[in-house]
């Protein structure tokens, strides 16, 4: 699943669009956010706190990984600084390529699958 963000986006879309993620269980789907068309705007680490509760607010539980793809060294901090703020609940990665972000989501969902396959094999050892 790809979401591609172009032009300004304010607080009230961003609820819009985890709202729905959230009645449609979209949020649990690994995916790609692909934000190399977002409008180059200021964004305090006030709006990256703001943003991060709105979406456990939404939310309210843990996601399927996100690679984030941006244009910009200004969107990739912005990005991680983010990553950051929801690393416990939401992976997300951080890319400027968008084949690298795919391999990273192929990646990730390849260890989810192992995951409980592993965690068996070690009970029964």
């Amino acid at each position: 699943m790809t979401t591609t963000v172009v032009g300004t986006v304010g607080l009230e879309e961003i609820r819009a669009h985890l709202s729905e993620a959230r009645r449609r269980n979209i949020h649990r789907l690994p995916g790609v956010t692909d934000l190399r068309g977002a409008a180059s705007e200021t964004v305090t680490v006030r709006d990256l706190l703001s943003m991060a509760r709105l979406a456990w607010d939404t939310i309210g539980e843990t996601t399927a990984p996100r690679a984030v793809v941006v244009g910009s060294r200004r969107h990739f901090e912005w990005a991680r600084t983010f990553a950051g703020l929801v690393a416990g609940w939401m992976p997300i990665g951080v890319f400027t390529d968008i084949d690298e972000a795919w391999r990273w989501l192929e990646h990730r969902a390849a260890r989810r699958v192992a995951e409980p396959e592993q965690r068996v094999a070690a009970r029964r050892a």
